[in-house]
C-alpha cells in the first residue's frame, strides 16, 4: 500500500464561499514493461467550505430618555455566532472610540472572556479564538456626560468588530506573507448606539404677582 499525504488551503478567492462544495480528484497511474501506460484508478473528496458570521450589537440602558450633564450611561456590547455562522472565528478585536463630551467611568469596563483596555477616549478588545457554540461575549462600561456638553447635542457611539478565519497568526505579524493572507478571509461588522441626546431645557415663563402704582 502507497500512501500519499498532501495538505491543502482553501484560498481566500472570490469562487470560495461559505457552504460551497469542493472537489478534489486524483488518479493513480500504472506503467507496464513495454513502457505502455494506463490509468487504474480515480478517487474523489468533497470538502465543505465553512465561515464565520458573527454579529454585534451596542445598547445603552437610557432607551429614548434625555440626558443632562453629568449623567452616567452604561453600555453593553454583545457579540455571538449568527445563524449562518459555520466555523470558529479568530483574532477578534473591538474599538469603540466614547464620543465627544463622555467620559470613561474609572473601573467599569469588563468583558465575559478576551482582554478589555482603556486608553484616552477609546476601548478596545482582544479574544484570539471564538468557538461556534459559545456563550455571547458581553462588553461592559460606563461613561459620563461632561459638563461642556450643550442643549440638542446627540452622541453617537460606534463599536466596531474585525476578526479573521485563520486560527494561524502570520510570522511576521502586520505583514501576512501573500500565501499567509491568501489562506486567511477577514471581516468586519458594527453597531452604533444613538439613543443618548443631551436634554434640551424648557423655559417657561409666568406672572407671579403685579404691582399697582395707585
Amino acid at each position: 500500500v502507497i500512501v500519499v499525504r498532501l495538505k491543502a488551503v482553501v484560498n481566500d478567492v472570490a469562487g470560495n464561499g461559505d457552504r460551497d462544495l469542493l472537489t478534489n480528484s486524483g488518479s493513480a497511474q500504472t506503467g507496464t514493461a513495454g513502457g505502455t501506460t494506463s490509468t487504474s484508478n480515480t478517487s474523489s473528496v468533497d470538502v465543505d467550505v465553512v465561515e464565520p458570521d458573527l454579529s454585534i450589537d451596542k445598547s445603552s440602558d437610557i432607551g429614548a430618555q434625555a440626558l443632562d450633564a453629568g449623567a452616567v450611561v452604561s453600555y453593553t456590547i454583545r457579540i455571538r455566532h449568527t445563524g449562518n455562522s459555520d466555523a470558529p472565528a479568530y483574532d477578534l478585536a473591538v474599538a469603540d472610540a466614547i464620543p465627544e463630551g463622555m467620559e470613561l467611568v474609572a473601573g467599569t469596563l469588563s468583558a465575559s472572556v478576551g482582554t478589555a483596555t482603556a486608553t484616552g477616549g477609546a476601548v478596545a478588545w482582544t479574544l484570539d479564538s471564538y468557538l461556534l457554540g459559545a456563550a455571547d461575549v458581553v462588553i461592559t462600561y460606563q461613561a459620563r456626560l461632561r459638563d461642556s456638553v450643550v442643549p440638542g447635542q446627540a452622541m453617537a457611539n460606534t463599536a466596531r468588530l474585525s476578526y479573521d478565519s485563520n486560527p494561524a497568526d502570520p510570522v511576521t505579524p502586520g505583514s501576512p506573507t501573500v500565501a499567509e493572507d491568501l489562506a486567511s478571509r477577514s471581516y468586519a461588522a458594527q453597531d452604533t448606539e444613538t439613543r443618548s441626546v443631551v436634554l434640551r431645557p424648557d423655559i417657561a415663563k409666568q406672572v407671579i404677582a403685579t404691582g399697582d402704582a395707585n
